[in-house]
């Protein structure tokens, strides 16, 4: 059996930003975005700021903060775009997720054709002659009997079952 691989500090944070902003409804990777870019671009040089007057010791003192100052301002939009991107990764695969599942569900209402009311107040669903499930009805697409309507098997997509029968 492997090892598991440690994460750097930066992997640690890109996965707990995708995790935030999968869980979350879709304006949370934005909004997480905008607060660090204020934050890097505003309030740590805010706090990094010199506060001291024309002093030229004091101002060759605080020189590191002054370095650090212009750091944090010239990696807010880096930052930002990272985030960014794994958000819009996030929204793809939430997506993704969402049409897979709508599409393995075979009664969603995407995937479910309607029966007109007065048919189906007026006569019985008969069973599936392959396999005893409910049968549905349908119209032809395709074919010489295009156009004309037919019972078809409920399970026809979950459990490819094609039993038909014809509307008498």
């Amino acid at each position: 059996m492997g090892r598991r691989r440690r994460e750097s500090p930066a992997e640690g944070f890109l996965s707990d930003v995708f995790e935030l902003c999968s869980l979350g409804p879709i304006w949370v990777g934005p909004l997480i975005a905008a607060i660090v870019f204020g934050i890097f671009f505003f309030l740590i040089p805010w706090f990094l700021a010199d506060r001291v007057g024309n002093d030229l010791a004091a101002q060759m003192s605080k020189l590191p903060n002054g370095i650090f100052r212009n750091l944090s301002r010239f990696m807010s939009l880096p930052i930002t775009a990272i985030i960014l991107m794994v958000w819009g990764i996030a929204e793809f695969k939430k997506l993704a997720r969402r049409r897979m599942s709508a599409a393995e569900v075979p009664d969603a209402p995407a995937t479910r054709q309607r029966q007109p009311a007065e048919q189906s107040n007026t006569c019985q669903t008969p069973t599936c002659p392959r396999c005893g499930a409910s049968m549905v009805m349908r119209t032809a697409k395709r074919g010489v009997e295009a156009g004309s309507r037919f019972w078809g098997c409920s399970n026809f997509a979950a459990k490819k079952c094609q039993g038909t029968r014809q509307v008498s």
